[in-house]
């Protein structure tokens, strides 16, 4: 964990990220497209036909970064990116001064703002409802893990499929009893 004003980072922590800090601050230009962090519906979402369900744009959004040389303001951000040996995640806690780096971790330890943290990238600018966060980078595992470890972290990250999967087995076992027992029933000549 590297907690220090933006200023002091140095460039090569954001090498090959989407977001970097320092003498020119970049961000992704969804932080400020969706400042609330909503999601993007999944499938199951899609499927609902009751109620009120978010709304894709209709037409796609930009994508890309925002580049700017002034500091960050009042804005304290926390992002994680990949190690740059490659061999870990490195967290960052950053604000543009140390007056409002100090406030910003007090900030961040209260539930309000850490049980909103979701993703690898998250700002705000002292309130809780101004607070934004997003999945910058692509998922990634450190080492090498067992296959059901594996199997495991894959079926959490898609649970409807595990569902649906586990749903069509159930049918297809049910199937194959019913199947089975129709032809061990004594037939009548």
């Amino acid at each position: 964990m590297l907690i220090g004003e933006a200023k002091s980072l140095p460039p090569r922590l954001f090498a090959g990220a989407m977001q970097a800090f320092g003498e020119a601050n970049r961000m992704p230009y969804s932080s400020f497209d969706s400042p609330q962090g909503v999601a993007a519906p999944g499938l199951f979402d899609r499927m609902w036909p009751f109620g009120n369900k978010p709304r894709q744009p209709d037409s796609p959004l930009p994508a890309g970064a925002v580049e700017q040389s002034n500091d960050l303001g009042d804005t304290v951000i926390l992002t994680a990116v990949r190690a740059d040996d490659g061999h870990g995640t490195t967290t960052i806690v950053t604000a543009s001064t140390r007056e409002r780096l100090a406030a910003g971790v007090q900030e961040l330890v209260a539930p309000q703002y850490w049980g909103q943290a979701r993703g690898d990238f998250m700002m705000w600018k002292g309130k809780p409802d101004q607070l934004v966060t997003l999945r910058l980078s692509p998922r990634y595992q450190i080492g090498s893990a067992p296959m059901m470890m594996g199997l495991r972290f894959y079926v959490s990250q898609h649970p409807w499929g595990w569902l649906i999967g586990s749903v069509i087995v159930l049918v297809g076992l049910a199937g194959l009893t019913v199947w089975l027992l129709a032809r061990r029933r004594p037939r009548e000549d």
